[in-house]
């Protein structure tokens, strides 16, 4: 997948975003932005989760309802206290392994809106013993250094318990097919909801299209419950970024540049038969590579497809290595088939298709 200039910057402006859980602002105001090529219409939940709404131009009343949804937060942390020497300790917002982060630099948000440039703090190996270096260092013990002396400095410059602060990690096009960056989850996934946005911008949908991110993925899929409670979708399509295990094994599920991921299940979600057998026959029929992955942890689609009667739910993941570091890596080549499958859904689908994947009549359940 060979990309063009403007979109090295559009890609590089999203991932750079500053956007832990709980603190998705400059992310939303800024995907909003080009949102607004494709719709007048953006909504929002009171959690922060934002769609553009892609109406039908069929002029159809009580058009059935689509929703494609990434998670637009990232791991990240929130200052828990200030030490009288003015370092600071936090808690991990999302699941963070400690041996990523000692002397990593951070970003932090202040309440006027600057940032801070710190550091997780490292003891010198000289002055370790050989036991202390054979155990990882919890991050409840870690201390960031925002380069002050004193508490009161630290107060004074800005920082306060309960600012957000995330690592730092430029976006970098390692080449044509490799891009290294933070955030890679899930921003690839709201990046994918604006590829597909083009690529659909001309067709005559007869159902209305949600494509947006939930907020708060990391620290529950919070987000992702009330979004659909917001647009009450007839049909889903969570999109997300899974761990890749092929450092070692090419039998390992997760390959770069393997394809799209059809997902039979993780810990949230088992893939509906029917929805499986419709998946595996699009991407037949559009040939798009994929591969198999059942995953150890979760995404969206565990608390979507799970939504009133529930929710005819499809994934379409990316694969991603070292997850949840400052340092992702995904192949463009499986990211472009991840935006063709999701293309090939939202222009198969139709009225009658949603009914049939659909087993409530929701009229008698409405009356």
């Amino acid at each position: 997948m060979k990309l063009l200039d403007n979109s090295k910057k559009m890609y590089e402006e999203i991932l750079q975003a500053f956007g832990p859980s709980g603190c998705e602002f400059q992310v939303t105001e800024l995907v909003k932005k080009y949102y607004q090529k494709y719709t007048t219409e953006i909504i929002q939940d009171n959690l922060g989760s934002c769609f553009a709404v892609i109406r039908n131009k069929k002029g159809i009343t009580n058009p059935k309802k689509v929703m494609l949804m990434a998670h637009g937060d990232e791991v990240g942390f929130m200052v828990r206290q200030i030490n009288e020497q003015g370092l600071v300790s936090v808690n991990p917002l999302g699941g963070i392994w400690e041996q990523t982060l000692l002397a990593k630099r951070v970003k932090l948000l202040t309440d006027d809106g600057r940032f801070l440039t710190g550091a997780f703090s490292a003891i010198s190996p000289h002055l370790l013993t050989p036991a202390a270096r054979e155990k990882a260092t919890p991050i409840t013990e870690m201390l960031v250094d925002f380069g002050f002396s004193s508490k009161a400095q630290a107060l004074a410059e800005g920082i306060r318990p309960g600012n957000f602060l995330i690592c730092e990690g430029p976006t970098v096009f390692l080449n044509e097919k490799r891009l290294l960056s933070k955030a890679i989850d899930n921003r690839m996934g709201v990046i994918l909801g604006l590829e597909v946005l083009e690529r659909i911008k001309d067709l005559d949908l007869d159902y209305d299209l949600y494509v947006g991110f939930s907020v708060q993925e990391e620290v529950g899929t919070r987000g992702a419950r009330t979004a659909t409670s917001l647009i009450n979708p007839d049909f889903a399509i969570v999109t997300d970024v899974s761990p890749g295990q092929d450092y070692s094994s090419t039998a390992a599920f997760g390959q770069l540049g393997a394809g799209v991921m059809l997902r039979g299940m993780d810990r949230g979600y088992i893939t509906r038969y029917d929805l499986f057998q419709y998946q595996m026959a699009l991407m037949a029929k559009e040939e798009i590579k994929s591969q198999f992955y059942i995953s150890p942890g979760g995404t969206d689609a565990g608390e979507v497809h799970l939504h009133d009667y529930g929710v005819p739910t499809i994934q379409a993941c990316l694969i991603a290595r070292n997850l949840h570091t400052i340092s992702g890596i995904i192949d463009l080549d499986d990211f472009n088939e991840t935006i063709k499958l999701v293309t090939a859904i939202v222009k198969d689908l139709d009225a009658v298709k949603i009914d049939n994947f659909n087993f409530v009549n929701r009229s008698i359940k409405n009356e």
